[in-house]
């Protein structure tokens, strides 16, 4: 017993002993911040953002120059931030002297807003997808969104394939021309629909069940012809559901083509799969204690044997 406590009092000893003797971390302290990159913006305005200070003490890794490095991309005027040591200086209390350079690079601003290669729309209603100031700073999340909106308006008018590229053009001290480049292409017309794979529900019935997407013929005077992508889609899904609501559970879309003939003629064609068609054998009635089967029946608005509608099935039972 005597022997036990003995070895675990002279394990206490060599741990604390091993503690001593370990190697405390180096402090480093801060004794000047300078800034580089900074075209714009005030050095001084850079250093309160990062909210380092002179005279400050760190070990590395250091959190306060992740946090520093953060506070200053939040103000999302910046490509580029890093944090260098420039110089170092023991010092007379076993620290080391750290000259600190935050180093920044910032997103130009604009001078100017360029248009070229529109046709079809002016200037403008190009600048009303848009909102770029004189000195602004050009953030490419900012030219992301105006492209896409810019390009939204071209294929809202039928120009499905433009394209739009951008440039950024330095003119010095930090100011730069943004350059919208736009190749329209040709406003296409819907010309043809056609489909494969439909045995049970002809073509003619499947275009009609298509609200904006529409063929373009000569007799037909009220109709446009014009093709809008997010329209198409969203008309493919109420072409599944008219198939639905003819019994025909499962049918679905196999795939599509969309192409451009001619220049502007523009044609769809879409593999359909259907299957069969779904009728209601019987229906059972159980666990009503508030309504009457009959009163249930009628509410439901099917009887044995009838056509299985989806979407009727699905709105009567809410």
């Amino acid at each position: 017993m005597k022997f036990l406590v003995f070895s675990l009092l002279f394990s206490v000893l060599a741990i604390t002993s091993l503690r001593a003797q370990a190697p405390q971390e180096q402090q480093y302290v801060v004794l000047g911040i300078t800034v580089e990159g900074n075209t714009n913006g005030n050095a001084e305005t850079i250093i309160a953002q990062s909210q380092l200070q002179k005279g400050s003490k760190f070990t590395l890794p250091s959190e306060d120059f992740r946090h520093a490095i953060d506070r200053l991309w939040q103000q999302n005027i910046y490509s580029d931030v890093h944090i260098d040591a420039s110089k170092l200086s023991p010092q007379a209390d076993g620290t080391i002297g750290v000259f600190l350079v935050i180093k920044v690079k910032e997103f130009p601003r604009v001078d100017s807003v360029v248009i070229q290669g529109n046709q079809h729309f002016n200037r403008t209603d190009i600048e009303k997808n848009y909102t770029f100031y004189k000195n602004q700073f050009l953030r490419p999340w900012d030219i992301q969104t105006a492209k896409q909106k810019i390009k939204a308006a071209y294929i809202k008018d039928g120009y499905n394939f433009v394209q739009i590229n951008t440039e950024i053009i330095d003119r010095g001290e930090g100011k730069s021309w943004l350059v919208f480049k736009i190749n329209e292409g040709t406003e296409v017309t819907v010309r043809h629909i056609d489909f494969t794979g439909n045995e049970k529900l002809s073509s003619a019935n499947l275009r009609s069940s298509m609200d904006d997407t529409h063929e373009k013929r000569w007799w037909k005077i009220f109709t446009s012809g014009s093709y809008d992508e997010r329209k198409y889609e969203e008309d493919k899904q109420k072409m599944l559901a008219f198939y639905r609501s003819k019994g025909f559970r499962d049918a679905s879309i196999i795939s599509d083509s969309v192409w451009v003939t001619e220049g502007s003629d523009l044609s769809i064609l879409i593999h359909l799969y259907e299957g069969p068609k779904y009728y209601i054998r019987h229906i059972s009635i159980v666990g009503n204690e508030v309504f009457s089967e009959p009163e249930v029946r009628s509410a439901l608005g099917f009887r044995d044997g009838d056509l299985y509608n989806v979407e009727k099935f699905e709105l009567n039972m809410k």
